[in-house]
């Protein structure tokens, strides 16, 4: 039982913990690394996400931003580095879903921005907003109040614009 109650104070340390292996430059330690926290972060999210303290969710944010522009941008993939950017889409969606109309009022013009960086990333991230918008429009009944689909819905429209 201990274990599982601290496990949500580990993963909110996973951003530290990979930035060292990585400055330490084991690749696969780090890709191990990113995997296992790409594993634990969605039971994170649906159970203490909103308790979190907005600094951890900042970092668990930019944790995943940081992942996605880094193995979106590579030529190719391994297997593994694929599935671990395909996770970490599905978290970024999940993210947006509570902070969107909260504290990252900015997500469209951001994904726009980076996405003048790299042909990858611009088509990771339309895939990323295909996501999205499956999630508002199609599958969030059992997830979402009408409350919170609706505000996700008039905000997706209210940037359509930015988007193309």
């Amino acid at each position: 039982m201990a274990s599982a109650q601290r496990r949500p104070l580990l993963l909110v340390q996973c951003p530290q913990r990979t930035a060292t292996l990585q400055r330490r430059g084991d690749e696969s330690l780090h890709v191990g690394a990113s995997r296992r926290c790409c594993q634990g972060i969605p039971l994170l999210m649906q159970q203490k996400w909103l308790a979190l303290p907005e600094d951890q969710r900042i970092s668990l944010k930019n944790y995943i931003v940081d992942l996605i522009l880094k193995y979106a941008s590579a030529e190719s993939l391994s297997k593994s580095l694929h599935n671990i950017l395909s996770k970490c889409n599905s978290i970024l969606v999940q993210i947006v879903k509570y902070e969107w109309n909260t504290s990252w009022r900015s997500f469209i013009n951001d994904i726009c921005e980076s996405s003048t960086k790299d042909m990858n990333i611009c088509e990771n991230n339309f895939y990323i907003l295909k996501m999205l918008s499956e999630e508002i429009f199609d599958h969030s009944k059992n997830q979402m109040t009408q409350h919170q689909i609706l505000e996700l819905k008039t905000q997706m429209n209210a940037d359509f614009t930015t988007i193309f």
